[in-house]
C-alpha cells in the first residue's frame, strides 16, 4: 500500500487510523494467502521479501509479462500502469471503510485489482472455437450462462461492489474427447449492461495452482476471466479429487447468504474462515468445504464472507436450485 501525506484533523486522524486497519487486514490476509505453505504454493522468502510478493501480486499479477504474452501492446502496458498508478493513490478511497466491511468489500473500496492470479492470454475464443469445430456447442453454453448471468444481476444475487462493477459469476466446464476447458464469464461486468456471448465469456484451457496462473482465451487480451475462475475450476473439477458418484459441470457464483447465521438458518453449509478472494486460501477453504459436502447432497455452498456457490449438471438444474434454495433468501 502507498499512502499519500495529509495535513490531519481530529476526525481526518480517525479515518486515517481506520483506513490502516483495513489496509493492515487486506495486507495479512493477502501474504497470508500467496505465502504459507498449503500444499498448493510454498514459500521460502524472508518475511520483507513475502510482503514485497504479496504487494506486487497484487498490483501486477492481472498483466501478462515477458515471454509470456508476446501478444499484449504498447496501450496494454500504458493502461496497466495508469491502473497500477490509481491503486496507489487509494487512501482516500480506504478512508471511508469501516472496520467492520468484509474483506472482499475492503480490498475494492481500496482500489485494489479483482484478478489475482497470473492471466496468460492465448488468442481469440474465435480462433479457439474454431480450431476446435466446437462453435455450435460454445454458442448454446453461452446463451445458457448469459441468461444466468442475468439473472443473477436481476435477483439482487450478484449487486453491485465496491469497485462499481457487478459482484458475481458463472462456470461451465466442457469435456470433449481430449478436450476439458471450462467457460467463465468475464471480470468487471458493469451493472445494467446486457451480456454478449462473443465478448464477456472466456475459455480457460489451464489452472496452475503451483504458479496461481490461468491459461485463457477471450475477444482481446484486456478481457480477463472472473477473479473466481480458481474457485469455480476448483468445484467444477472436485468429483474426481472426492469420487462423488456424480459430476457437476455448471457453476453459478453470487455475493447473498455469506454470513454464517444465514448459511445456519437455511441449513446450508458454510467455510468457517473468511479469506480475500482470487488467492490459493479463498480456494482452499472451498475446497474443505466441498471435501466435507459432497455432491449431489448438497448443491449450494457458502464462503463466509464471499457469497454462494451452486453446482449442478446442467445450467438448467443449477438455475433451479438457485430459484429454490437462494433467490428467496436475498435481502
Amino acid at each position: 500500500m502507498f499512502r499519500m501525506k495529509k495535513k490531519s484533523s481530529p476526525s481526518s486522524s480517525k479515518r486515517s487510523r481506520e483506513a490502516a486497519s483495513v489496509n493492515s487486514q487486506i495486507e495479512m490476509s493477502t501474504a497470508s494467502a500467496l505465502t504459507r505453505d498449503s500444499g498448493i504454493t510454498k514459500k521460502t522468502e524472508s518475511a520483507d521479501e513475502q510482503q514485497h510478493l504479496a504487494q506486487k501480486r497484487h498490483y501486477e499479477d492481472t498483466a501478462v509479462e515477458g515471454k509470456d504474452s508476446p501478444k499484449k501492446t504498447k496501450s496494454e502496458e500504458s493502461a496497466q500502469k495508469k491502473e497500477k498508478t490509481e491503486v496507489e493513490k487509494n487512501d482516500d478511497i480506504v478512508s471511508t471503510t469501516s472496520n467492520t466491511q468484509d474483506l472482499e468489500s475492503a480490498s475494492l473500496a481500496a482500489g485494489m485489482v479483482r484478478v489475482k492470479f497470473e492471466a496468460v492470454w492465448k488468442g481469440t475464443v474465435a480462433d479457439f472455437v474454431c480450431e476446435h469445430d466446437m462453435q455450435d456447442v460454445y454458442q448454446k453454453i453461452t446463451s445458457e450462462l448469459a441468461k444466468a448471468l442475468q439473472l443473477l444481476e436481476s435477483s439482487g444475487a450478484a449487486p453491485v461492489a465496491e469497485d462499481g462493477k457487478v459482484a458475481g459469476n458463472v462456470a461451465a466446464r466442457i469435456v470433449k474427447g481430449d478436450l476439458d476447458i471450462l467457460i467463465v464469464s468475464k471480470s468487471g461486468k458493469q451493472s445494467g449492461q446486457s451480456v454478449s456471448t462473443e465478448d464477456d465469456f472466456c475459455i480457460i484451457t489451464g489452472f496452475d495452482p503451483v504458479q496461481w496462473s490461468v491459461n485463457f482465451y477471450a475477444s482481446s487480451s484486456s478481457t480477463l476471466p472472473t477473479s473466481d475462475t480458481p474457485l469455480h475450476h476448483a468445484a467444477l473439477h472436485a468429483a474426481e479429487e472426492f469420487h462423488w458418484a456424480e459430476v457437476p459441470y455448471v457453476s453459478l457464483h453470487g455475493h447473498a447468504l455469506e454470513t454464517e447465521d444465514k448459511a445456519e438458518q437455511l441449513g446450508l453449509p458454510c467455510s468457517d474462515k473468511e479469506t480475500l478472494f482470487s488467492t490459493p486460501d479463498d480456494m482452499h477453504e472451498l475446497v474443505s468445504l466441498l471435501k466435507q459436502y459432497p455432491f449431489p447432497l448438497h448443491k449450494v455452498f457458502v464462503r463466509k464472507g464471499h457469497g454462494f456457490l451452486v453446482l449442478g449438471e446442467t445450467t438448467s438444474e443449477t438455475l433451479e436450485s438457485f430459484k429454490v434454495k437462494v433467490m428467496p433468501f436475498i435481502a
